[in-house]
């Protein structure tokens, strides 16, 4: 009867920490000069550190620099920790060891891994402790820079060890990697293009809250005309059948939005005037009453438009100048009614 044995060796595993430390010592020390050494230069933050920072600065550093580093260290570590590979000598060496070739790769796989792991759980902990000690700690975001780093390393470097499966060179090993991320790239760039053609509001964001943004300044241009504003608002149009804008415009405003089961308005409300035409309905009313029906209804989130809140501020600054800029041909509206 087989005995169960572990896919895993310590001495092999230690062997390769100890060998290859360079690279995790690099990339260790790299990410400890952007991220806990920084939080300590009190002064280049202004000459304080608050919450403000210490929710920006790790997600800020994880966009700027944490993919590239990820995809650099994560085909170095695949090179060192599989370049035996490449060597009959060291092939026969290593396979003629008491050690299964299964309990072998995951060694290796685990010991390259570790070479960046471990370097990110101690850069989280000493950012933590260099938080601590600043008087502002924001335990989520350090989190989520731990979480998206490790991923995106566990990712590269995984994908640099399936490319060191069927290389028969170290040197092709870099080529073929980059090649295939050449390639991802260009598949997820052109992806992107068609979501972007044929998915309304796919490519940003921050059109989505910009819109929103500027009915909210029409709600307060019909207050200030009229001194009453909706206590609810009505999304149709094409715009509505997504429930992340609807959702926007209700966090943005603070209002209730409802969205009509028939989404496209201007088509009911032709139908609706020729049905009282040809007596159908007995009044516009009585149609309305019958015909339009309600989807969903989105209710704002007050923690979402507390932030949304102190955004609309600088927006109502920004706004005017942009137009400004518009109105000089130094840039150009994203859309402009017909006409004008």
């Amino acid at each position: 009867m087989l005995s169960v044995k572990s896919c895993f060796n310590p001495t092999l595993f230690c062997k390769n920490l100890m060998r290859f430390w360079p690279i995790w010592a690099l990339y260790g020390a790299m990410w400890l000069l952007a991220l806990p050494l920084s939080i300590f230069n009190v002064e280049y933050w202004g000459g304080k550190w608050n919450m403000d920072n210490a929710q920006r600065i790790p997600l800020s550093l994880l966009e700027s620099g944490g993919l590239m580093s990820a995809a650099v260290f994560g085909v170095l570590c695949a090179m060192a920790v599989f370049s035996y590979l490449y060597n009959n000598r060291s092939v026969g060496m290593l396979h003629a060891l008491p050690i299964r070739r299964r309990d072998l790769f995951c060694t290796n796989f685990l010991a390259g891994l570790s070479f960046l792991i471990l370097p990110n759980l101690a850069v989280f902990l000493l950012s933590l402790l260099a938080e601590a000690l600043n008087g502002a700690v924001d335990f989520g975001s350090l989190c989520m820079w731990l979480v998206v780093q490790s991923l995106l390393c566990f990712f590269f470097y995984a994908f640099a060890v399936f490319c060191a499966m069927f290389t028969g060179h170290l040197l092709a090993l870099p080529a073929f990697y980059g090649i295939l991320n050449i390639l991802a790239s260009a598949l997820m760039f052109l992806i992107q293009h068609l979501a972007q053609e044929f998915i309304y509001g796919f490519d940003s964001l921050s059109r989505l809250e910009n819109t929103a943004l500027l009915v909210r300044s029409h709600i307060e241009l019909v207050k200030d005309a009229t001194g009453h504003e909706p206590d609810e608002l009505i999304f149709a149009g094409g715009a509505a059948k997504s429930p992340l804008w609807s959702q926007i415009v209700a966090d943005v405003t603070g209002k209730p939005v409802k969205v009509p089961v028939v989404k496209e308005a201007t088509a009911l409300g032709a139908a609706i005037l020729a049905g009282v035409g040809v007596g159908l309905y007995a009044n516009v009313e009585d149609a309305v009453s019958r015909t339009v029906k309600w989807d969903r209804q989105f209710q704002p989130d007050p923690s979402v438009k507390a932030v949304y809140d102190e955004l609309y501020g600088n927006w109502k600054k920004l706004y005017p100048a942009q137009l400004a800029l518009c109105a000089q041909g130094v840039t150009r509206n994203m859309w402009i009614a017909p006409g004008l």
